[in-house]
C-alpha cells in the first residue's frame, strides 16, 4: 500500500500537531520515524501494533456499497460513512449518509440488512450525524444540523423526537435502552428515556482534557475523561444530582521528560462485551512527533488488564463522531480510505 495512494488526513487535532506545527529535532536524543504519513518516536512505532485487515467495502451508490466523496459532490457529508457500529456476531452496522441508510455488512463484507433513511427528511434539509441502537430493533439517529434526535422501530418509523440539542456531537445507549448524548455546548452529558424524556444530566468537569464516553457500566453509570497534560483519569458518574463520580483508573505520562511530549488527547473508546472498558491517550512533543497512542483495557473496578500502542492509518475527518471503537470481542475498529474502497481495520490489544 503506498502512501501516495491514500487520501491522507489526520482527525483535527493531530493535523496541527503533525502538519500545522514547525520546529527542528536537532538535538532530540531520540530518533523518528515516518509511517503513512504520521511521525513516530521510533521505539514506538517499532513496538507498537498495526492495523489488521477486517473487510473493505468498494465506494459506490449500490446497496453493498458505500457512499465516498465522488457521490457527495456537494460535500454535505465527510466523504466516508459518519458511523460505524460492531456487533457481536462480528457484523457491522454503517451509517452511510451518502446513500441515506443503515448498512448491516457481514465479516466478509456481504451486505446482510438495509433500512432506508430516504424519507426521513423530504426537503432534504438533514444530516444524520451518528446513530446507535434503540429497544425492539431500532435506532437513535442523531440529526446535525437541526439539533434533533430521532427514535425509529424496526420498520424505520420515527415514533419519538428529541429536540433542543444544537451541536450534539455523538450519541449512544445504555444497558436499558437509554439515550446517552455528548453536548459540548452545555458542557455536559445528557440521559433520555426512550420516550424522549430525559432523565440525567451530568456537568462534565473544567480540564485541559474532556471526554465524555457514551457508555456506562453494568449499573448505567457513565464512564468519562478529564485528564491534563501530564495525567489522565477514567471517571464514573455515581449520581447525577447531585453530581458525584470515582475515578476508576490513572494514567500517567511516562513519556521521558526531556522528550517534552505530553498528552494531546485521551478518549474512552467504548466497552467489550464483559463490561471492560478502553481508553485511548495519544502524547507527542511541540514538533508534532508521537510517543504515545495508547489503549488500555480496563475493568470496572479499575485493574489495567491489557495496553498497547497502536499505529493508525490517519484520515481527515474532524466532524465524525468516532474513528476507533471497541468490538464486543475486545478487539479495536477503525477504518481508513485506500480509493476506491472504504476500508475497515482492527488491532487486538491480547489479555
Amino acid at each position: 500500500m503506498s502512501p501516495s495512494h491514500i487520501r491522507f488526513a489526520l482527525p483535527s487535532l493531530l493535523l496541527v500537531l503533525v502538519l500545522g506545527l514547525s520546529g527542528s529535532l536537532a538535538g532530540a536524543d531520540f530518533q523518528v520515524v515516518t509511517i503513512d504519513t504520521l511521525r513516530f518516536e521510533a521505539s514506538i512505532a517499532s513496538q507498537a501494533i498495526p492495523p489488521t485487515p477486517y473487510f473493505k467495502l468498494p465506494f459506490g451508490k449500490g446497496p453493498d456499497q458505500v457512499g465516498g466523496s465522488d457521490q457527495d459532490p456537494n460535500h454535505v457529508t465527510e466523504g466516508v460513512p459518519y458511523a460505524f457500529r460492531p456487533q457481536a456476531d462480528g457484523s457491522v452496522w454503517v451509517l452511510d449518509w451518502v446513500n441515506q441508510a443503515l448498512k448491516q455488512f457481514g465479516p466478509d463484507g456481504k451486505l446482510q440488512a438495509q433500512r432506508s433513511l430516504a424519507g426521513l427528511f423530504p426537503r432534504g434539509e438533514g444530516v444524520i450525524r451518528d446513530f446507535a441502537p434503540a429497544p425492539n430493533d431500532g435506532f437513535y439517529l442523531l440529526s446535525a444540523r437541526d439539533g434533533k434526535v430521532l427514535r425509529t422501530d424496526a420498520a424505520g418509523k420515527v415514533v419519538v423526537e428529541i429536540e433542543g440539542l444544537t451541536d450534539a456531537r455523538a450519541i449512544g445507549t445504555d444497558a436499558k435502552g437509554n439515550l446517552l448524548v455528548d453536548m459540548p455546548t452545555m458542557n455536559a452529558l445528557l440521559r433520555f428515556n426512550p420516550a424522549g424524556e430525559i432523565v440525567d444530566q451530568y456537568p462534565l468537569p473544567q480540564a485541559d482534557l474532556v471526554n465524555a464516553g457514551l457508555c456506562t457500566s453494568s449499573e448505567g453509570q457513565p464512564y468519562f475523561i478529564r485528564g491534563s497534560e501530564q495525567a489522565v483519569e477514567l471517571c464514573r458518574f455515581t449520581q447525577a444530582s447531585p453530581t458525584r463520580e470515582v475515578v476508576v483508573a490513572t494514567f500517567a505520562n511516562d513519556v521521558p521528560a526531556e522528550r517534552k511530549a505530553r498528552f494531546v488527547s485521551a478518549k474512552v473508546l467504548g466497552i467489550d462485551a464483559t463490561g471492560n472498558v478502553y481508553v485511548e491517550v495519544v502524547a507527542c512533543d511541540n514538533d508534532g512527533v508521537i510517543h504515545r497512542h495508547r489503549v488500555s483495557r480496563v475493568s470496572p473496578d479499575g485493574k489495567v488488564l491489557a495496553s498497547a500502542d497502536i499505529r493508525v492509518i490517519p484520515y481527515l475527518s474532524p466532524d465524525l463522531p468516532r474513528h476507533l471503537t471497541v468490538m464486543p470481542d475486545g478487539r479495536l475498529l477503525g477504518f481508513y480510505v485506500y480509493s476506491p474502497h472504504w476500508h475497515l481495520v482492527t488491532w487486538a490489544l491480547g489479555k
